[in-house]
């Protein structure tokens, strides 16, 4: 069932693990996060299956630059967060030098 479950844009990468997914959307790309998300949604919906969305977050990835600070706008039912913990792995949005 979840094969049927891709990408709207080629630019953006949806990686699949048992009941997980994660969905990487660059800050240039032809289909936006909304956009994506609501895909995601409605393929739920078809195929009978409830999205836990109190455990969706987001993550914005940026290279530190101080001429731009351009973050995106908060898409609604996500938790914006700087660092998560998926699969035993620590992902941060900050660069530890």
């Amino acid at each position: 069932m979840k094969n049927d479950l891709t990408a709207l844009s080629v630019y953006n990468v949806m990686r699949k693990y048992a009941d997980d997914i994660f969905l990487l959307v660059p800050e240039h790309t032809d289909i936006d996060l909304s956009s994506e998300f609501n895909h995601v949604k409605q393929w739920a919906e078809v195929n009978n299956m409830v999205l836990n969305l109190i455990k969706n977050k987001e993550i914005v990835f940026e290279r530190p630059c101080p001429k731009r600070h351009y973050l995106p706008p908060l898409t609604v039912l996500h938790e914006q967060v700087d660092a998560m913990k998926e699969l035993g792995y620590n992902i941060s949005a900050t660069v530890e030098l």
